[in-house]
């Protein structure tokens, strides 16, 4: 639609409208009515809201009604929608999933890319494209974006060896294929010489280093310190995107790299779940990405979009993007002995052609090397697949085998028993190196009584953040301080770990018991007694760094009873060596069967055998730097009388008792 005028009158009053739109109000009003109206629309319709944005894109655009220019705003907003939508790429990814299943997410990362790659570039050639827009046109085809995601989390299955070695691989094809894209555009441009090379690949390098290893030090520095409030970091992570995006393009690459990249580096330090990912999710979901999408849409030309040719061009590329990801599935299914509805899985996850497919043909568009129509046909694709994968996984993804539940999470949301504030920091840095790796929560919880006055509650509460949200935030963990009021501390805690859902609970322990508390009754003991999660007990020791980790095996840990407490003493002992860069040792009496633990979860400590009582042997082994971990037997009620020996026995160094209850 051209530009024009909408007249009209009230009370006599002439009211004109100027079309394309120029007041900004009414820019964002048809704006976020499509971002309200389209995935609404797309719903009701059974087709991905995706369609739904990139629908409105077109009606508004200028080959539509002509309300809103893409130029302008628009285009600000998109380009920096695409940005936050790779930086969330990076963000979302499972780590753990990856490094567990790296060498099957390797394999169907290579394949599900290079055979897309390879028969891309060759058919693309054969339609009569030229050199380089074949092979943007196939590095588009051989990334793909986890759009059936949801509906694995919807039905349990996330961890399926299936679904982990497809979301894993989603790291090497999009990586590649935005590589390729690089290259295809220096091509494109002439820059592509011994001297460009040259000059790309230590700049690249330097940018990777920057953006993977100095950006997660600056944050967590940032977050310790200055990052204390939510906003302030929610700020600090978008500038550490943008400017990662920045510093790509200084190297010489495409903006997108840079801000996956820097998704990948904050992975750790933006806990899932958290207030900050719900923040970034908020911001990015409901305004910037569909933005984008929306900008995506006023590309399309409708004359062009039912031409014939155009559809032609659709339909090869479907062909080409379909077949391709169905032989790489069957293929790296085949060598990974995956069943038949695990390829199927796969396939629905690597299929679906969005995020990187859009920022490559849009790169491709700005740099002139597809046209307007293969731009459309494009969109094609994106409909096509995006139907195809989300049809694949709602057939197959309830066929899929639960896996077995990992009962050793216990990071996940970890409550601290807290009475001093400033006496608990040892207790709350055990509790923080236990639950960053899995990004989890940590609920430092103090108990008041019932005659509490909300004074002394707010004064409580404000002690705990100031002392210990700088360590919590900066380890990469979430920080939810607690102040609770009941009867006793026992029942607070228990009543806290009960409502908040927790998966373990820290206390912190003199390493001793007092006569009174002989006659009385300890109050750890009774909550060792009552807890229905594990529970560590720590106690403090010398305030020098920890130079090792030692893992106390006794004969109970051995039997069958003691399986348990034997698995999470070594998740423990392994997690805090790691988190110190420390190395870490096993003393047993024993040697097969711990070995043969230890193997289970690829932990590699060295091992000591030594059958004289714990606390007999530990103090010719344990010296004051070491971190002590022993389990407490659960046929006990508390802490029993040789965790009690032990921890007299080897009075300097820290300590933590395990009680898997």
């Amino acid at each position: 639609m051209s530009s024009g005028m909408f007249t009209g009158s009230i009370d006599g009053t002439m009211l004109a409208v100027s079309v394309p739109f120029e007041d900004p109000a009414l820019v964002l009003t048809a704006l976020f009515f499509v971002v309200l109206l389209g995935p609404v629309m797309a719903t009701l319709l059974r087709v991905p809201p995706i369609i739904g944005l990139i629908a409105g894109g077109v009606l508004l655009g200028p080959t539509g009604l002509g309300w809103v220019e893409r130029a302008g705003a628009v285009d600000l907003l998109g380009g920096a929608g695409l940005l936050f939508l790779m930086f969330m790429a990076g963000v979302e990814l499972d780590l753990d999933d990856f490094t567990d299943n790296r060498g099957a997410a390797g394999l169907f990362g290579v394949a599900t890319f290079l055979v897309p790659m390879v028969a891309g570039t060759a058919v693309h050639l054969l339609l009569g494209f030229d050199t380089m827009a074949a092979l943007l046109l196939a590095s588009a085809w051989a990334s793909h974006t986890l759009l059936a995601y949801p509906i694995f989390q919807r039905l349990g299955v996330v961890t399926n060896r299936a679904v982990s070695t497809a979301v894993g691989a989603t790291i090497i094809t999009d990586v590649a294929a935005l590589l390729v894209l690089v290259v295809v555009v220096a091509a494109a441009g002439g820059d592509l010489d011994v001297a460009f090379i040259a000059t790309l690949v230590p700049s690249v390098v330097a940018a990777f280093a920057l953006i993977l290893l100095g950006l997660p030090r600056l944050a967590a520095w940032f977050f310790r310190r200055a990052g204390r409030d939510r906003i302030t970091r929610f700020l600090f992570v978008a500038a550490a995107l943008y400017g990662s995006a920045a510093i790509a393009e200084i190297a010489g690459v495409e903006a997108i790299i840079g801000a996956f990249l820097a998704g990948l580096a904050l992975n750790r330090l933006i806990p899932a779940g958290g207030l900050l990912m719900e923040r970034l999710e908020f911001f990015g979901g409901t305004f910037l990405i569909p933005i984008f999408l929306i900008s995506v849409g006023m590309l399309v030309d409708v004359g062009e979009l039912v031409d014939s040719e155009t559809l032609g061009q659709a339909a090869g590329f479907c062909a080409i993007v379909v077949f391709a990801k169905l032989a790489a599935a069957a293929f790296a299914g085949r060598v990974l002995r995956f069943d038949r509805t695990e390829v199927w899985s796969m396939f629905s996850l690597s299929v679906a052609q969005a995020a990187a497919t859009l920022a490559a043909v849009f790169v491709g568009l700005e740099a002139g090397i597809v046209e307007e129509r293969t731009v459309n046909a494009v969109v094609v694709v994106i409909l096509v697949t995006s139907l195809l994968s989300s049809v694949a996984a709602a057939r197959f993804g309830p066929q899929l085998p639960a896996p077995p539940v990992k009962e050793l999470t216990i990071g996940k949301r970890v409550l601290v028993g807290v009475a001093d504030p400033d006496a608990a920091v040892g207790t709350i840095d055990l509790a923080t190196r236990l639950a960053a790796p899995e990004s989890g929560e940590v609920l430092p919880a103090q108990i008041l009584d019932l005659e509490a006055r909300p004074a002394d509650v707010l004064a409580r509460r404000t002690a705990m953040v100031d002392a210990y949200e700088p360590t919590i935030l900066g380890a990469g963990a979430e920080a939810t301080p607690i102040i609770r009021l009941d009867l006793t501390p026992n029942a607070g805690l228990l009543h806290a770990a009960v409502e908040q859902g927790a998966t373990c609970l820290v206390l912190g322990w003199r390493g001793y018991t007092t006569r009174r508390d002989a006659v009385l009754g300890e109050q750890l003991d009774v909550l060792l007694a009552l807890s229905p999660i594990p529970v560590l007990v720590h106690r403090g020791g010398a305030e020098s760094g920890v130079r090792r980790v030692v893992l106390a095996v006794d004969h109970a840990d051995l039997t069958p009873s003691g399986r348990r407490t034997l698995d999470l003493g070594l998740l423990l002992a392994a997690r805090l060596a790691a988190s110190q860069g420390v190395p870490w040792l096993v003393v047993t009496p024993a040697d097969a069967p711990v070995i043969a633990e230890v193997e289970d979860l690829h932990l590699r400590p060295e091992i000591a055998v030594d059958t004289r009582p714990l606390h007999v042997a530990l103090p010719d082994v344990v010296e004051t730097s070491d971190l002590l971990v022993i389990g407490i037997p659960r046929a006990l009620d508390g802490l029993g009388a040789g965790v009690t020996r032990v921890a007299r026995a080897v009075p300097s160094c820290r300590m933590v008792a395990v009680a898997a209850r």
